[in-house]
């Protein structure tokens, strides 16, 4: 039986300490047999082709309301993109919570799902306990979305210590 893990957070692979962070979440899932990994992904052409043969990347720049999340110019923008992150995620909780599964008919974005197919949800790996941080940008409150998300689809969190 294939196991799915999704680790629902961005860990480019340009910087040696965060591809060294990845090695080590595989590392312990290494007990599992059959598993299919997925992670999010803000440079998906660059970390496909370093990770293709260990994960499958999700392209997280668009998701729900088509807002492209890339980069934050000033702490405004930055909790702006936040709120809009917040919102997507609430509104296919909120979906999927009176739809199933037929939530998906109404989303165009592989993130979600790959939530709803996840076995479990990894995250925590780098600054989720800080003010900003997680999926790849700093979102606040990332560390109430993820599991907020994850109780309502009845999904196990493998929390992974943050260093901050």
């Amino acid at each position: 039986m294939k196991h799915n893990i999704l680790i629902a957070e961005n860990i480019p692979s340009m910087n040696k300490g965060e591809e060294t962070i990845f090695e080590g979440i595989l590392e312990s899932l290494n007990f599992v047999e059959d598993l299919n990994v997925s992670m999010f992904s803000q440079y998906p052409e660059i970390d496909a082709s370093r990770y293709a043969d260990k994960a499958e990347i999700i392209d997280i720049r668009r998701i729900l309301l088509g807002y492209k999340h890339t980069s934050y110019p000033n702490k405004c923008v930055q909790i702006l993109s936040s709120f809009i992150v917040l919102l997507e995620h609430g509104l296919f909780a909120v979906g999927y919570k009176i739809l199933g599964t037929s939530v998906l008919k109404l989303t165009r974005h592989d993130i979600w799902k790959k939530y709803i197919e996840a076995d479990a949800i990894i995250f925590g790996h780098n600054g989720t306990f800080c003010v900003g941080g997680g999926i790849g940008m700093p979102i606040v409150l990332h560390p109430i979305i993820l599991p907020s998300l994850a109780k309502i689809l009845g999904k196990p969190i493998i929390l992974y210590g943050g260093k901050h």
